[in-house]
């Protein structure tokens, strides 16, 4: 009589699809959202410290950041006025004004001084630029910001320092 066989065992290979993941059960850990949030708050709390800390640092030496930067000290130097600038816009053909008058903040007391000797010259220089500039152009309150930086610009460039911290319009006229 023949022996009776043993059943053999074979192992089933796992298929080679692509598409399915590997049948790893997703487990939730208890406590994990709470982790995260508290690192999130943690994070949190850390910046608002760093930035309380920039905050402070500024504040304390404001002037010696100040004076680093832009080469001068923050404490008030002086006011000039030119008075009565009067140009005619480009295509106006003579038919309409400009009248501005300014007011000029500067960086050191010295420079009022040189801002006087040299007004001549910064009027010319004004009524250069304005006179290239159209009615429309002049007319328009969005343009004026424009126009106060390319004044102060022009003025530094005549002082040949950078002199003007602030430049305001006391009298602004179009007729």
């Amino acid at each position: 009589m023949a022996e009776p066989q043993e059943p053999q065992i074979q192992e089933q290979q796992p298929l080679q699809d692509s598409n399915k993941t590997d049948n790893i059960p997703i487990v939730a850990i208890p406590g994990s959202r709470s982790k995260t949030f508290g690192n999130i708050f943690l994070l949190s709390l850390l910046l608002i410290a760093e930035a309380g800390l920039a905050y402070w640092l500024v504040a304390e030496n404001y002037e010696q950041i100040y004076e680093r930067v832009h080469g001068t000290s923050p404490d008030f130097a002086g006011y000039y006025e030119i008075e009565d600038i009067v140009v005619n816009p480009k295509g106006s053909d003579g038919q309409r004004i400009l009248l501005v008058s300014i007011g000029l903040e500067v960086s050191d007391e010295r420079h009022l001084e040189l801002l006087e000797q040299r007004e001549v010259v910064i009027r010319d220089a004004l009524i250069e630029m304005l006179g290239r500039r159209t009615v429309p152009e002049l007319a328009s309150t969005g343009e004026r910001r424009d126009i106060k930086q390319e004044m102060g610009i022009i003025i530094n460039e005549v002082l040949g320092r950078r002199s003007v911290r602030n430049l305001f319009f006391t009298e602004y006229v179009m007729q």
